[in-house]
């Protein structure tokens, strides 16, 4: 990598989270995105994936095939590192994982939200909230901004409320509530979030409802950064 790019890789890392993917136990990524070489995700891996089906989607196990291709912004001419999905069910292909194990295939809930929680990029959008049902329980997906733009994201059940995630002082805060589903199957709640604090990156969240502390709803369990 040329020193021109090494610069502005050092310039784009020092504006994300502190925590590094590679501190979750689950790798991943989306059926609309790309994913760098990682040693767990790879050409022929087998991994677990969502897949939609008219109206409803299922968790199946996979061997997965990707082709290379050049990243403008992290590759030098005639390098090749990043890696996009090669399958014919790529657009009904919901996430992609590894790292558990003690799942089951076949039919799960899963329900497609994409709700814009805040926006102050363009188009700007205020703080709100999303809804959802789950076993007869309502949970809140909802953003707090303060006057310094620090974004803070909750999530709340009646009386309850548990921090997800901040990005303090955000130059472009922006998130979105992408779905919630029951993929371990324990009739509690898994969500995928992505935000931002600046309109260069974007941060897709993996929340599992299994891997909680007995006070919160679900725990962040991978994390994947990159376009949206």
């Amino acid at each position: 990598m040329s020193i021109l790019k090494r610069g502005i890789l050092t310039s784009f890392l020092l504006l994300l989270p502190l925590t590094a993917s590679g501190d979750f136990p689950v790798k991943f990524f989306l059926g609309w995105g790309y994913a760098h070489q990682d040693d767990q995700i790879h050409d022929g891996a087998a991994l677990w994936a969502i897949i939609k089906q008219r109206d409803s989607y299922i968790l199946t196990k996979r061997k997965i095939r990707l082709k290379s291709f050049h990243s403008p912004n992290l590759d030098d001419e005639g390098q090749a590192s990043g890696r996009e999905l090669v399958a014919q069910d790529r657009e009904s292909s919901t996430i992609h994982f590894t790292g558990l194990e003690k799942l089951k295939p076949g039919p799960i809930f899963l329900k497609e939200i994409k709700k814009t929680l805040v926006n102050t990029f363009n188009p700007i959008i205020p703080p709100s909230s999303a809804d959802f049902e789950m076993k007869g329980k309502t949970y809140t997906v909802f953003v707090r901004l303060s006057k310094k733009n620090d974004m803070s994201i909750y999530m709340k059940h009646g009386d309850r409320e548990q921090l997800l995630c901040e990005y303090p002082e955000a130059m472009d805060a922006s998130s979105w509530l992408q779905w919630v589903a029951d993929i371990d199957r324990d009739n509690a709640p898994d969500i995928l979030i992505s935000a931002s604090g600046h309109y260069a990156y974007i941060n897709h969240r993996f929340y599992l409802s299994s891997f909680a502390d007995p006070d919160n709803f679900v725990k962040e369990v991978g994390r994947y950064t990159g376009g949206d």
